[in-house]
């Protein structure tokens, strides 16, 4: 049987946020930062954009990719010890949101890493969007520096890489080359969307001439113009 956690990134993030902000930096107690997420952070933005600006899992900071490790061994750890109470089944980690991640973040409070309540979470194993300050290589770098052999289940690291980055015979090589480290670095499964921005947009106000147009899901295609507004709009901001 297959567990598979949702929302790891944010997770890893707040934690993160929570060990620099309250317990070695002291800027607010933790009292305060649980009555601030209480109210989704209504009336404390400063503090939201605080904890936004702590470390991320998908930067390449090591004080995140400690942490996700960390959680990492205590979720696989807890999983397979249910096996020595079993005798017919064995139980597996991963993570993964498959399609989820809009409604599963529609029934999420606010998290800790500064996302208010009802936002989306972050696809599968891929970092919480706008964080990659390293781009895709940063992205790719965190994830292959987990101990991913700990996810028999898997979990797919999710990117989406501009048009313009990937264009010619430049552009393929230089795809070519990431998924080449990718492999080397012993990643896990990698799921890419090649992106253009202007090309969702138009695809939002005229949809029936862009009814081929495909994005990844982790794991699977989906036509474009079939996905609900919300998830759309996560596409395009994983690129803008």
């Amino acid at each position: 049987i297959s567990f598979f956690a949702e929302g790891f990134s944010h997770l890893v993030d707040s934690l993160v946020a929570v060990k620099e902000v309250v317990f070695d930096k002291k800027e607010v107690s933790l009292g305060q930062l649980i009555e601030a997420m209480n109210l989704d952070f209504q009336g404390n933005e400063a503090l939201r954009l605080r904890m936004q600006a702590c470390p991320h899992y998908g930067s390449g900071d090591e004080a995140a990719i400690q942490m996700a490790n960390r959680l990492l061994k205590e979720y696989s750890d807890i999983t397979t010890s249910i096996n020595s109470e079993t005798h017919n089944m064995e139980y597996m980690a991963g993570i993964g949101t498959f399609g989820w991640y809009i409604a599963s973040g529609e029934a999420t409070g606010p998290s800790a890493d500064g996302r208010r309540k009802g936002e989306p979470l972050a696809s599968n194993f891929s970092p919480t969007n706008g964080v990659m300050k390293r781009g895709v290589t940063g992205a790719i770098n965190s994830y292959t520096a987990l101990d991913l052999k700990s996810m028999p289940s898997g979990g797919p690291l999710d990117i989406a890489i501009p048009e313009n980055l990937v264009a010619g015979e430049n552009g393929l090589e230089r795809l070519i080359a990431m998924i080449k480290v990718f492999i080397r670095q012993e990643g896990l499964m990698l799921t890419i969307t090649v992106s253009d921005v202007e090309q969702y947009r138009a695809a939002q106000k005229e949809p029936k001439k862009y009814r081929d147009l495909r994005v990844r899901m982790g794991g699977w295609c989906a036509y474009f113009v079939m996905l609900s507004n919300e998830q759309q709009e996560h596409h395009i901001k994983k690129v803008s």
